[in-house]
């Protein structure tokens, strides 16, 4: 799942969600923003809007990451330059966010008022949760055997290709018509989204 879908995510739910910010402000709970960092300062961001008194939520995954003949197993973003920001909009002072060390900017709806997502996206990344804000990759995917997928990263980014499944690494097997011929590859999770 791709930081592009969550946002589409609540594009198709903008209905809902109005009904959802309504009650969630007369229950006196929180309502989830999104915020867009700066190229890897998730932490940095993180760290400054929790120093502000925000509640901050970066759902993290592990990745794989190979360089100089090593292997291993970093924890990254699921959605690489942004982070959810909790705060009761009505007595919140949201403005401060647009200024914070590792913030680029709050994503704003009409311009005038933070964009926010429903609670329950933030609660269902919660529950799928395998430690500490740890999110496995493989249970967000929903990808169905022959769905066409497109390629986001590496050499063959910009193409599309079928989903054929997932294997024990959470990578995904396509199959790709290149240059007349298929074939096979596996890419990490991240790498690809819906077509």
């Amino acid at each position: 799942m791709s930081a592009r879908s969550v946002l589409n995510i609540h594009d198709d739910a903008r209905i809902q969600e109005a009904d959802d910010v309504q009650s969630l402000k007369d229950e006196g709970c929180i309502t989830w923003c999104v915020a867009h960092t700066q190229p890897l300062k998730e932490l940095v961001a993180q760290q400054h809007l929790l120093d502000q008194g925000f509640e901050v939520y970066m759902p993290r995954f592990k990745k794989t990451v190979r360089h100089a003949r090593k292997v291993e197993e970093k924890l990254a973003p699921l959605f690489p330059r942004y982070i959810f920001v909790g705060m009761d909009l009505s007595s919140a002072r949201w403005r401060s966010v647009n200024s914070t060390r590792g913030i680029s900017h709050l994503l704003m709806s009409n311009g005038l008022k933070p964009a926010t997502i429903p609670t329950r996206i933030i609660n269902d990344l919660h529950a799928q949760e395998i430690g500490d804000g740890i999110v496995p990759v493989a249970s967000l995917v929903s990808f169905v055997k022959g769905e066409k997928v497109r390629i986001v990263e590496g050499a063959f980014a910009d193409q599309t290709a079928i989903f054929e499944s997932m294997d024990d690494k959470s990578r995904v097997q396509l199959l790709l018509t290149f240059m007349g011929r298929e074939m096979k590859m596996t890419l990490p999770t991240y790498a690809v989204e819906a077509a």
